[in-house]
């Protein structure tokens, strides 16, 4: 599916239960009416006046930050964040945020909101401006946050009252209608009832493309520390994924087993359900073969892992392919994500005190070369800082790993099995392991 040729008010009627209807806060006043306006300063700083329901969201972008910076970009282009003015909206599978965006200098008007939907243990998010959809109809939600965030002092003086439900309609729709008045809060006057209960499109052209530092993306959402962002339900996790009619019960049963194993370490929870996410119901063929080694083929969609080495940490590198395929661009090369791969294999195998895995006759100089990157990247793909190194001892020893990584790493993949792989050398330390960054976001 697109990123996003998104049904937005589809998103809001799906998400809408009482339970998470405006919820009294500190900075909030409730009743029959919508909040009243924030009480309190108006941010000064991008990440001012958060609130506790949204603290895992502000995390991730934090994290955004740091990596790829994009809150100067998007402070200048949509304003602050009013996140204590947050529209939020929930059912059991999806959760929806709405903060209303407002820059300091303008009217009393929100013109810009960022949309978060988080499900299936994946945050999607994205700007959207006033400007950037139809019709007066479709700006209903953007005055409705004004009120929220302004209260009476909106600069359309619009009042909004909750008004009385209709039952449910069909079975997407949840319909939530607000009564509009104008006028002074002693003498206010009936305008309009608008019910959120319609669809509404956005194009994928309104919304930015996605990273580059755009205040927009598909990300990972942290989940419990065990079992990455939440173990997935069913009575066969593996037949979730995989599918092959000839297979016997008792190999459904220890790739079942495999699948439990990589489950419980925090990167392999990630990657299990972010696997599970892409194929969106679709399968991969799973074989079993009597060749050496295991591989992943994109276009027959299979796996075909050894009979010889049927073991978590191989399943796991193959499925590590997967996510990498789905992920990819078009710069990174076939020996840049095989030096990953094997990277994120050796750390869970490592994690997990299970480095037997690998049998004494094949740690060749392929692995030794991936163990001398395990001292030098961290579990969560960053090159690792010593303790009080100064930045020029830090970008020297830098530029060394970076040298190490291309002649004698690379060398020692050629030798032994992977002389054909192209190799892209003009990507930086952490692009090499954006993957193994993005699926240990949550994990320690």
């Amino acid at each position: 599916m697109g990123v996003f040729a998104c049904l937005f008010l589809f998103f809001l009627a799906s998400c809408e239960t009482d339970t998470y209807l405006l919820r009294p806060q500190s900075s909030y006043y409730y009743g029959d009416a919508a909040t009243r306006g924030i009480t309190g300063h108006f941010p000064r700083h991008f990440f001012d006046n958060t609130v506790a329901r949204l603290d895992t969201v502000v995390m991730v972008l934090q994290k955004m930050e740091a990596d790829t910076p994009f809150v100067a970009r998007f402070e200048e282009n949509y304003g602050l964040p009013l996140w204590n003015a947050v529209y939020a909206l929930a059912d059991e599978d999806v959760t929806c945020f709405l903060v209303p965006l407002w820059k300091p200098d303008a009217e009393k008007k929100i013109e810009a909101l960022w949309f978060f939907r988080i499900a299936d243990g994946r945050m999607k998010f994205f700007p959207l401006s006033r400007t950037s959809i139809q019709g007066e109809e479709q700006s209903f939600i953007f005055d409705l946050l004004a009120y929220q965030a302004f209260g009476m002092n909106n600069a359309e003086q619009l009042v909004f009252e909750k008004a009385e439900t209709p039952q449910t309609r069909m079975y997407i729709t949840f319909t939530e209608c607000w009564d509009v008045y104008t006028g002074t809060e002693a003498h206010l006057e009936y305008s309009y009832t608008n019910c959120i209960d319609r669809t509404y499109w956005i194009q994928d052209s309104s919304i930015p493309p996605l990273g580059g530092g755009t205040g927009t993306g598909d990300v990972l959402y942290p989940g419990n520390d065990g079992g990455g962002s939440g173990s997935p339900s069913g009575s066969s996790k593996a037949k979730s994924i995989f599918q092959n009619d000839s297979l016997d019960k008792s190999v459904w049963e220890k790739v079942e087993d495999l699948i439990e194993e990589i489950i419980e370490d925090c990167m392999g929870g990630n990657l299990y359900n972010a696997v599970k996410d892409f194929l969106d119901g679709e399968k991969i063929n799973f074989q079993l073969t009597d060749d050496k080694d295991s591989s992943y083929s994109p276009s027959k969609k299979s796996i075909f892992l050894s009979k010889n080495d049927m073991l978590s940490g191989t399943l796991l590198h193959e499925l590590f392919h997967v996510y990498q395929v789905k992920q990819s661009s078009d710069n990174i090369s076939s020996m840049n994500k095989e030096i990953e791969a094997h990277l994120a294999q050796y750390k869970y195998l490592k994690k997990h005190n299970r480095l037997d895995d690998i049998p004494k006759k094949n740690f060749d100089g392929r692995w030794r070369a991936v163990q001398s990157i395990d001292e030098n990247i961290d579990n969560n793909g960053n090159f690792i800082r010593g303790d009080s190194v100064s930045n020029e001892l830090y970008a020297f020893q830098r530029e060394l790993f970076e040298t190490q990584f291309e002649y004698n790493v690379v060398a020692a993949f050629r030798k032994f099995g992977y002389n054909e792989a192209a190799y892209n050398s003009n990507l930086s330390i952490e692009q090499n392991f954006l993957n193994i960054k993005d699926l240990t976001i949550n994990c320690n």
